[in-house]
């Protein structure tokens, strides 16, 4: 008989400390997509919601061509994180406002068609824009593509839209590395 209020108060001060520990690892801690989150998820979508921010790590090239224009080029596979701030007022805002959103992405090409999209990036005489590879370094990239980017040349300043929205967006910005880009969009 003794054991079971032994047991008892200990059982309920355990479920006590776990309901705690659920609910203040969900009150307003942000998640941030990582190279592991990303390889956790890499064959599908994920999305975490954080009061009025909704955040989307996919690989789905349907998904992310929804967001972007791929009728040029349409790349073999991609990573994208996709994040969209509700500030319709109907979340954490009472007075609303225009929403917000960033995409990051990858998108992996096949030789011929990422030429084709070097040569068409080289034609039209562009002023650098002067973005810088830090832009780039998106947290959850892979190593080898991080590292990639980081070798990069430091003349090289990216390449504004040309072909990924219409019209152009001045807020998409373009970083070419080998058979592969990196995109950072954004809204205004």
């Amino acid at each position: 008989m003794r054991r079971k209020i032994i047991y008892s108060p200990l059982c309920f001060l355990c479920l006590c400390i776990m309901l705690l520990n659920c609910n203040c690892n969900n009150s307003g801690s942000e998640k941030v997509a990582t190279s592991d989150t990303i390889g956790e998820f890499a064959s599908s979508a994920y999305t975490v919601t954080n009061g009025n921010v909704k955040t989307t790590i996919s690989t789905d090239t349907a998904a992310l061509g929804r967001l972007i224009s791929l009728k040029y080029y349409h790349p073999r596979s991609v990573k994208f994180l996709y994040s969209f701030i509700d500030n319709s007022g109907t979340a954490d805002r009472s007075v609303p406002g225009p929403s917000d959103y960033t995409l990051q992405a990858v998108l992996y090409f096949d030789s011929a068609t990422f030429q084709s999209i070097v040569t068409d990036y080289m034609k039209p005489d562009w002023v650098s824009p002067h973005y810088t590879k830090e832009e780039f370094n998106f947290s959850w990239l892979d190593t080898t593509v991080k590292k990639e980017l980081l070798q990069t040349d430091s003349s090289y300043h990216g390449h504004i839209d040309l072909f990924w929205n219409e019209p152009n967006n001045p807020n998409c910005h373009t970083w070419m590395l080998h058979n592969k880009l990196l995109l950072h969009q954004f809204s205004q």
